[in-house]
């Protein structure tokens, strides 16, 4: 059997030690690359109150929600969820690849431009950042990123931390006086702990405070003036009632338990036909005061008429 002389094991050893480095070099330059935190962040459904998902490198997933104006039958808060690694995998391959990296990207914003952004930090250090707003068409590879964290933002939402509802009961369908009419406003803690708010009767200023908008539905849209709409400003002294009402300080509610605010207002506007909404821009606190979260809820839409006999022949407001 033919044997290797030593310059042939030389070269050998030479070539394997090349081929080490160089799989090492790949391989730190690999990790390097790849995905660290990421975070999507949009201000669509409100400028005020943005949306953020956060996921870590070990798949611990944070959704912050802090309006509902669009999918008003969710809770606003923060919901955390550890992530299947399929799903992480997933999110990580559609921002990781160079397409994505390589994808045009919106450097500049006018004020109050709404816009949706995903940051990749990147493990090696070094992050990269791509911003949609509303100068420039969704790129695919954008697309494609949020695509791939829908599904885990859907399964994250299943497990609010911090978890507030809103729903509007006995609110009248048809108005024929000026008498204030109640209605209530029902708030709900669906998360896994407690929280304060601010007395209804306090309600007003930098605190909790709310607003009903109504506008006229039964005009074309096209003929709508700022006569056509109204509001009404929801803070503490319209409240007729509520429940619990301590004997003072903040009203700290337990997961499961609800606040129960009733209303009484004189619909004093013009005749006709209005969609209205009614939104809360609530503080919650934890139970140390220490931390705070801001945010806007929302109920479902409603329908009210408003038709004072005396007023007939003056549906207009004029």
């Amino acid at each position: 059997m033919k044997t290797l002389g030593r310059e042939h094991i030389g070269i050998f050893a030479l070539a394997s030690a090349l081929l080490v480095v160089w799989l090492t070099q790949t391989m730190e330059s690999r990790g390097a690359d790849m995905a660290g935190r990421i975070v999507y962040f949009t201000n669509l459904v409100d400028d005020v109150f943005p949306t953020e998902f956060i996921v870590e490198p070990n798949g611990m997933a944070t959704l912050v929600v802090r309006s509902n104006r669009r999918e008003r039958t969710q809770p606003i808060g923060i919901f955390r969820a550890q992530l299947p690694e399929s799903v992480l995998a997933h999110i990580g391959r559609s921002v990781e690849n160079q397409n994505f990296r390589r994808s045009p990207s919106q450097e500049v914003l006018v004020p109050d431009e709404t816009y949706r952004q995903i940051t990749m930090m990147q493990i090696g250090g070094g992050k990269t950042v791509k911003r949609v707003g509303e100068a420039m068409a969704s790129p695919p590879e954008f697309l494609a990123a949020e695509n791939a964290m829908q599904p885990a933002i859907e399964m994250v939402r299943q497990n609010p931390t911090l978890g507030l509802s809103m729903t509007v009961g006995s609110f009248p369908a048809e108005i024929g006086s000026g008498e204030p009419q109640p209605f209530v406003v029902v708030l709900t803690n669906v998360g896994r702990g407690p929280f304060q708010i601010d007395p209804p009767k306090a309600w007003g200023g930098e605190g909790t405070a709310g607003e009903i908008m109504a506008l006229r539905s039964d005009i074309a849209e096209a003929e709508l003036r700022s006569e056509h709409q109204s509001f009404v400003n929801l803070n503490g002294s319209l409240v007729r009632e509520y429940e619990p009402k301590p004997e003072e300080g903040p009203i700290e509610l337990a997961p499961g338990q609800r606040l129960v605010v009733t209303f009484a207002i004189p619909f004093d506007w013009p005749n006709g036909q209005y969609a209205v909404d009614i939104a809360l821009t609530v503080l919650l606190r934890s139970q140390s005061a220490q931390q705070e979260f801001r945010a806007e809820v929302v109920g479902s839409p409603i329908e009210i008429k408003i038709q004072f006999p005396e007023r007939d022949g003056r549906s207009d407001g004029t």
